[in-house]
């Protein structure tokens, strides 16, 4: 045994030893693998992006019959309501359930008369008969520029949301005017609606909605010590989805000042949605690689570039219906290079 260790020895030493063979002039070369290059996980929550979501609508006099008029004194108003008014807040999703955030409004008077503490402002998501939340207003709001805030507004934590909001004004009064007043029709008041920083649990998307990202990462090719002598190599983009869409993917090069100096496809490129169940929950994710051939002068950009932005954008849900991603789903990104170096 002893003999047979030795022998074996004597072989790997001698095999570590050998040179390239001689090619004609022509370089050798091997394959070397460099990366991650750049490597991101992209959930929920960075995909939505929604920091703040604001809308607005304008609650018009004439909507309760007080129309037009020269000189016309408005009589008091007591506990009146308005027609419903429905009002977009996103195009992104059809539904948001929230983990945490806050909705707070703010209104702003521009009618000739006040508003009475005790109107009531009333929130529902559209299709729903269960308000989110009621509030009835503290303070008198004055006539021609009063206003009032609610802030920092209602918990919406375990709240669904949809992409419009039903805002109802109920049991409105007012004092009416003070003296003879013009009446367009115009007058109103407006609400400021805010929904501030809300985190999501799940959100219910389709093929309508417009779901995207790009997000900004450190990229840096000469840190892998990149060989001069590179002929040429690959650039792969290991793309693991899942989420319940197809979506397009680009990934581009920047410089220190942010320019686009090059970017990884040409054209559109996309990947396929994770596997969804009838409910449209994903129950397994996707994984698709993407190859780009490069050369020596690609190489020079690549080496230039300070900064990678991946960008995808949803082009469909499966069967174009609607599905749920939750906050445990997402979809990583990396990108790894194989490079062949001269090696005589």
């Amino acid at each position: 045994m002893k003999y047979l260790f030795t022998l074996l020895a004597v072989f790997f030493l001698v095999s570590g030893c050998r040179k390239p063979i001689d090619s004609g002039g022509k370089p050798g070369w091997t394959l070397e693998l460099l990366g991650p290059l750049v490597k991101t996980d992209l959930t929920l929550n960075k995909i939505l992006g929604l920091e703040t979501i604001n809308a607005s609508l304008d609650v018009n006099l004439a909507d309760i019959g007080i129309t037009s008029g020269n000189q016309i004194i408005i009589p008091p108003i007591n506990n009146v309501q308005f027609p419903d008014y429905t009002t977009p807040i996103t195009d992104i999703f059809e539904q948001l359930e929230i983990e945490s955030g806050r909705l707070s409004f703010e209104i702003l008077n521009s009618m000739p008369i006040n508003i009475k503490a005790g109107s009531k402002i009333t929130f529902f998501s559209q299709g729903d008969n269960v308000a989110l939340f009621s509030h009835a207003i503290a303070t008198d709001i004055s006539s021609n520029g009063g206003a009032y805030s609610f802030t920092p507004g209602f918990d919406l934590a375990g709240k669904i949301i949809k992409k419009a909001l039903v805002i109802r004004v109920e049991d409105f009064s007012s004092d009416g005017s003070v003296g003879p007043v013009n009446v367009s029709g115009n007058e109103s008041f407006s609400i400021a609606i805010k929904l501030d920083q809300p985190v999501a649990e799940n959100v219910w998307i389709n093929s309508g909605n417009e779901l995207s990202l790009d997000d900004t990462l450190d990229f840096n090719m000469v840190g892998n010590d990149l060989p001069t002598d590179t002929y040429n190599g690959k650039l792969s983009l290991f793309v693991n989805n899942g989420l319940p869409a197809d979506f397009y993917v680009q990934l581009y090069f920047l410089n220190d000042n942010k320019n686009i100096l090059d970017s990884m496809f040409v054209g559109n490129t996309n990947v396929s949605s994770a596997l969804i169940n009838g409910s449209g929950e994903v129950t397994e994710p996707i994984e698709t690689r993407l190859d780009v051939t490069f050369d020596n002068q690609r190489i020079n950009d690549l080496e230039n570039a300070i900064y990678a932005v991946p960008v995808i954008k949803m082009v469909t849900t499966p069967g174009n219906g609607t599905v749920v991603i939750r906050k445990t789903n997402f979809q990583t990104q990396q990108l790894v290079a194989d490079v062949k170096v001269d090696i005589q």
